[in-house]
């Protein structure tokens, strides 16, 4: 079963810097509705909310894959940082991962025995883990970590992104029977007279309309990006 815990990153904690919540206002909003919604969904008003900044994320790097965090610091691409930090997170300790710019617009409900969910690229090539959950020591996690190290040593070619790639290798390299339930989802561009009853959202970036939705039960469940993000 996957922990009813909320992780989010960025180089500064969001929700405890005044700085941050005054120059970042979409973002802390934004934050602040994802977890208004799953504590609704999930009936537990004081569920946990960890907020991993530079410093927190090293920390559990340290615990989890030592050898990580020298490229850690290195990184300059803070979603490359991002990609190590949440996947070294939700090994440890199980949870829900969310992007900062991620914007829910149905909290998605999974199923006891779901161990592991994500959504696929447009292109279902790699994954768009802007949105991802996963059981304490899930093998895919446990798997993505040695797959990362060896990108940043040099011995892994990458196929997209460095984080989107490497979970889906990671994915690709643990057998079928061990992957246990997973739930999938899609990221996509909406399409003409595709969920009417949305509102398009009025950006100025490309991506302003991509959502996250399950192709099978015709629900969109996240925007991929917030007005006011880099790609909206």
């Amino acid at each position: 079963m996957i922990p009813h815990t909320m992780f989010f990153t960025f180089s500064h904690d969001i929700l405890a810097t005044e700085w941050l919540q005054l120059d970042l206002p979409h973002f802390y909003a934004n934050i602040r509705h994802t977890i208004d919604a799953y504590r609704g969904l999930w009936g537990e008003p004081d569920a946990t909310v960890r907020f991993l900044d530079d410093d927190a994320c090293r920390a559990v790097i340290e615990r989890v894959e030592p050898k990580l965090v020298p490229h850690f610091d290195k990184e300059t691409q803070g979603m490359y940082k991002a990609d190590v930090c949440r996947v070294a997170a939700l090994y440890e300790e199980g949870g829900y991962y969310f992007d900062i710019d991620i914007a829910v617009i149905e909290p998605l409900a999974l199923d006891a025995d779901v161990g592991f969910s994500t959504a696929f690229e447009p292109a279902k090539i790699n994954f768009f883990q802007a949105f991802l959950a996963a059981a304490p020591r899930h093998p895919i996690l446990k798997e993505a970590l040695p797959i990362m190290l060896a990108y940043y040593e040099g011995t892994h070619t990458l196929h997209g992104d460095m984080g989107t790639s490497t979970l889906k290798d990671a994915y690709d390299a643990v057998p079928k029977d061990k992957r246990g339930t997973i739930r999938w989802l899609h990221e996509g561009q909406l399409k003409f007279g595709e969920y009417p009853e949305l509102p398009r959202q009025k950006g100025t970036g490309c991506c302003c309309n991509y959502v996250v939705h399950d192709e099978t039960d015709h629900k969109p469940y996240f925007w991929s990006r917030i007005v006011g993000s880099s790609h909206c």
